[in-house]
Order: C-alpha cells, then structure tokens, then sequence
C-alpha cells in the first residue's frame, strides 16, 4: 500500500523527507499532516518514527505510532479565534494588530506600537450609559486594498 495515495503531493513529499531523514540518520522523528480518507474527508494526524535494522545492523523497516489530532487542532483554532475576536459580534478585538497597508481614518499611517479600534458604531461621548469622564476613544483605522 503506497502512503501517496492518501496525502496530497505536497504532503506526501514532506512525509517522505521525514522518512528519508529517519532512514538516512538513524535517528527517530515525529511530524504533523494531513490524511485524506477514502471518502474524501481530511483528518489532521500526529506521527512518530522510528528506524528498524535487522540481524545484519542493516535498516529493515520503520516502526512508527500515528494519532488522530484533528479535534486538538480545531480546539486549537477555535481557542486562538476566541482570544482576537468579540465572541458576540466576531469583530477583532484590541488584541489584533492592523495589517501593514491600514491607516487612521485621517490617513496617518500607524505605527508598530499603536493598536487601532474596530469601527465603533457610537462613540463614547454619545453613549449615555458612560460616565462624562470617560477618555475619548481611539480612532479608527482602515485598510486601503
């Protein structure tokens, strides 16, 4: 059974040179990829391998374990999105650097160390739950594509 037929081509080749790599040093590694079922469905996996050399001290086959990471991953991902992300709107939050090309909505440029606001639908003067005291908010920034 050939490992190919179950991996996309650039995953199978990263899987080769994991396995060629083991071959070539002796050495035991352990990698990360993606498995396609017969079905069509994707399936994140987690591997070890580990060299095995016969009587003669001559590589014979590989030894390996493989698990089933997909729910890790997708917790993973979920975790990560719930860290930059207002759970209930799904807007970034302030944890969420700019990309590079955004700007202040008075088109300054932002600087590394300055972290912009999402659009606010009203801003803080107007919001009449908020004490008089309250700072100004942040302007806004948008991205120019």
């Amino acid at each position: 059974m050939n490992y190919r037929r179950f991996q996309a081509p650039e995953v199978a080749a990263r899987v080769y040179q994991l396995f060629n790599g083991v071959y070539r040093t002796g050495t035991p590694s352990q990698g990360e990829w993606e498995v396609i079922h017969e079905d069509g469905s994707r399936v994140q996996i987690e591997g070890t391998v580990e060299l095995v050399k016969g009587m003669d001290g001559k590589p014979a086959s590989f030894r390996g374990m493989v698990r089933d990471i997909t729910e890790r991953k997708r917790a993973q991902e979920r975790i990560q999105y719930l860290a930059t992300h207002d759970e209930l709107t799904g807007l970034p939050n302030r944890d969420v650097q700019p990309p590079a090309q955004c700007r202040y909505s008075d088109g300054a440029p932002l600087r590394a160390q300055i972290r912009g606001v999402v659009h606010r639908s009203r801003s803080v003067q107007d919001n009449p739950l908020l004490s008089r005291k309250c700072r100004p908010p942040r302007p806004t920034w948008a991205c120019v594509l």
